[in-house]
């Protein structure tokens, strides 16, 4: 069993003043390619427009049939942090078990409205400690499948990415984050414990 996060979660309207560069160049770059269209191909994510941001993108497809979400890609650093081969597995499998119905919650809204999520996000590592990750996520469709997805942009510590091994045992709880306005409007409650 894991430790508890060390932080209560608090959500917020606006979030890009506590947001990365990286994420909201995500955002700014999604924004740009769809225009006016709710969700991004997938396959727009392999634009060069993308390139620097791949490395840390990773796709779930939800799974509205059984509660689960099954990652689809991972790119080549966030496998690295993961320490396993992401892509076939369920995401829900690497996130606290009493959080798994928050995250999936979450996803479906965001496909459902559809809408973006930003979060700061604890997570156990392999030697018990906690270290922090931020993840910025928008609806995505694979067109030749006609299937909803969110990708995600990961940024974990430094020093995870320079020990991968050593790091995700577990994923706890987001400690801050918001819903991101893509003009369709936002859900009523928070995503909360999204991962």
């Amino acid at each position: 069993m894991s430790q508890p996060a060390l932080a209560t979660a608090t959500f917020f309207g606006a979030t890009n003043d506590r947001r990365s560069p990286e994420s909201v160049r995500f955002e700014q770059l999604r924004n740009a390619i769809c225009g006016a269209r709710a969700f991004m191909g997938q396959h727009e994510l392999f634009s060069p427009l993308f390139a620097e941001l791949l490395p840390t993108i990773g796709v779930v497809e939800p799974d509205r049939l059984g509660m689960s979400l099954p990652v689809v890609l991972a790119g080549e650093h966030l496998a690295a942090v993961a320490a396993r081969d992401i892509p076939g597995n369920d995401f829900l499998n690497m996130i606290r078990e009493d959080m798994r119905p928050h995250a999936y919650r979450t996803s479906i809204e965001m496909i459902t409205r559809p809408c973006g999520v930003w979060e700061r996000i604890v997570a156990l590592s392999t030697d018990n400690s906690f270290f922090e990750f931020e993840v910025t996520g928008f609806p995505v469709v694979d067109e030749a499948r006609d299937a909803c997805q969110i990708a995600f942009l990961v940024r974990a510590s430094t020093s995870a990415l320079a020990h991968p091994a050593e790091y995700v045992a577990a994923v706890e709880e987001g400690i801050e984050g918001g819903w991101i306005d893509l003009g369709h409007g936002i859900p009523e409650q928070s995503p909360l414990g999204f991962l």
